[in-house]
C-alpha cells in the first residue's frame, strides 16, 4: 500500500518504520505474532487466572515487563504496547480475585518494586506516546491495587487484631475492645 501512495501526499517517516519491521527480517521473529500473543495471553489471564497457573502468569509477567526496556525500536512500538496491556490484565485479574476473596496461591507482591521502576522508566523515555499512556495507566492500577490490598488486609483483622492487642494492655482504653462485650470485669484469685 505505501507504493500506491498518490503523488503531492508526504510520505510519514515513523509509519514507514513501523510497517518495515512488520515485514519481518531473516532471522528475527515476526513481531505482530508476538504482540498477537500477548494480547491473548491477557486476555486468557483476566478470563480465568486461576485455571491458568502460576507458573505461566508468573512467565507472561516476567516476559511483558522484560519486553519493555529491550524492544525499544519505533516499530516495535505493537510489541510494547500489548507487553504493557499484558501486565495491566494481570494486576486486574489479581485485583478482582482478591475481592471475590479468592486465594491464587501466588502473587507477584515481592517483585513489585522492580516492575514500578520499570513502567516509571518506560513512561519517561518511550519514543509512543500509547506505550508511554499505558505504562501510566499500569503505575494508576498497581498503586491502586496496593491500596486496595492493605485496605482488605485491615478489613480481615489486620488492624483490627492490633488494636485489639494494644487494648489488653493495661492503662490504655479502647472502644474496639469494648464492642463485642461488655466492660471488663476484675477478678481476684487468692
Amino acid at each position: 500500500q505505501l507504493d500506491d501512495i498518490p503523488e503531492g501526499e508526504e510520505e510519514d517517516p515513523i509509519l514507514n518504520q513501523i510497517v518495515t519491521g512488520w515485514e519481518g527480517k531473516r532471522g528475527e521473529e515476526d513481531v505482530r505474532i508476538r504482540a498477537s500473543a500477548l494480547s491473548i495471553f491477557g486476555t486468557a489471564v483476566e478470563t480465568n487466572i486461576a485455571g491458568i497457573g502460576a507458573a505461566v502468569v508468573a512467565g507472561g509477567m516476567d516476559l511483558s515487563v522484560n519486553i519493555l526496556p529491550l524492544e525499544p525500536e519505533p516499530e516495535k512500538a505493537i510489541l510494547r504496547r500489548a507487553a504493557v496491556l499484558a501486565v495491566l490484565s494481570v494486576i486486574r485479574a489479581h485485583d478482582r480475585e482478591g475481592e471475590e476473596g479468592k486465594q491464587l496461591g501466588f502473587g507477584f507482591e515481592s517483585g513489585i518494586a522492580d516492575v514500578k521502576r520499570v513502567f516509571a522508566y518506560v513512561q519517561d523515555t518511550d519514543n509512543d506516546g500509547l506505550v508511554k499512556q499505558h505504562a501510566k495507566d499500569v503505575l494508576e492500577e498497581l498503586e491502586s491495587w496496593q491500596l486496595r490490598r492493605m485496605d482488605r488486609s485491615n478489613l480481615e483483622g489486620g488492624a483490627g487484631k492490633i488494636v485489639m492487642e494494644l487494648g489488653a494492655l493495661r492503662g490504655l482504653g479502647s472502644n474496639a475492645r469494648r464492642e463485642g462485650s461488655q466492660r471488663p470485669r476484675i477478678e481476684e484469685i487468692e
